[in-house]
Parts: C-alpha cells; structure tokens; sequence
C-alpha cells in the first residue's frame, strides 16, 4: 500500500508535465486534490474487499469444520449403531421364525418403509465438497486482489521512475544563452 507521501509525489510528477500557462494553479491543486481523493478511495476499497473475503473465508472454514465434526459424529452414531443392527437383526429373526411357526390368520406381515436420512454421509459430503470449492474460489479471489494491489504498486514504481528519468533530463543544468556584446556606435 502507497503511503500518502508516495500518492503525492506520484500526482506531482504528473503535473511537472503539466503546461502552467495553460491553466492556474488552483486548477492544479483541485486536480492534484481529486487525484489523491481517488486513490485513497481505490485502496480502501481494495482493503474492504480483502477483509470482506478474509471474513468469509473464515466463516467458510467453520463451516467446513463444523460440518466435519457433524459427519463424523454420524458415522460414529452410525458405527455404533451397527452394531445395536446387529442386536436388532437377531430379534427381527427371532421375530420371523415365530411368525413363520405361528402364521398370523388376518394381519399381513408389517415391512418398514426405508426411510432416507436428509442428513445422509452422501449429502454431507456433497456439502462438505460445496463448502470447500467455495473456500477455493474466494481463496482465489483473494490472491487475485492482492496481485492486482501489487501490479497496480509496480505499474506506479515504472511511472514513477520514467518521470524521474524524464525530469532529470528536463532539470539538467542549462547553460545561460551567450551574452550579447555590446556594439560600440562610432558616430
């Protein structure tokens, strides 16, 4: 980031260039003002979209953290839940030879419907992968306005040092123009 000396001898290097004649010199000192105003205006917005991207980036990775907790925590209820399956699958066995040695005479056998998990391991590793191509893009973004920052710095340093090529060949000493000599009229 430009400090507020750098802005200024970058604008009046500019104007060094700028034909006094043809203008006053308050016209100088409002475009010299406008200039800085806009740069200054540039760069908080180039800081704003920075924070704003640095923020969502972090409220992106505690999402992704959390939904990470939240699946693990699943697949260990999952896991254990397993092997209470297991347990349960003995009784539905038990259950279905009773059934078979003992026909029910008016009552069909009852089947569970599946029913689906809306927070499944597939839908939250779908969003677990959302989540993440998010973070990538807006990590992107963020290295993308950083270097935009930094061309635009470099794009000035080149302005800059061509100014002051140009302006030490404009200010090399002059040699005073040869005095006219005085004639002497013989009358």
């Amino acid at each position: 980031m430009q400090s507020k000396q750098e802005l200024d001898s970058h604008i009046f290097k500019e104007f060094l260039q700028y034909d006094l004649a043809s203008g006053s010199l308050w016209e100088i000192v409002e475009i010299f003002e406008r200039h800085r105003a806009n740069f200054r205006e540039q760069v908080a917005q180039y800081e704003e979209d920075i924070s704003k991207a640095k923020e969502e980036l972090k409220s992106l990775r505690e999402q992704i953290l959390q939904s990470q907790k939240e699946l693990s925590q699943k697949l260990s209820k999952k896991s254990s839940g397993a092997q209470t399956l297991d347990s349960n699958e003995a009784k539905n066995q038990i259950q279905k030879n009773e059934i078979l040695e003992n026909p029910p005479t008016q009552n069909p056998p009852l089947t569970q419907a599946p029913t689906e998990n809306p927070l499944a391991p597939n839908t939250m590793q779908q969003k677990i992968l959302e989540l993440e191509l998010e973070n990538k893009r807006l990590s992107i973004e963020l290295r993308d306005l950083k270097q935009e920052i930094q061309l635009e710095k470099r794009e000035s340093e080149l302005k800059n040092a061509h100014l002051d090529s140009q302006n030490a060949s404009l200010n090399a000493p002059i040699s005073p123009a040869p005095k006219a000599k005085k004639s002497k009229k013989v009358l």
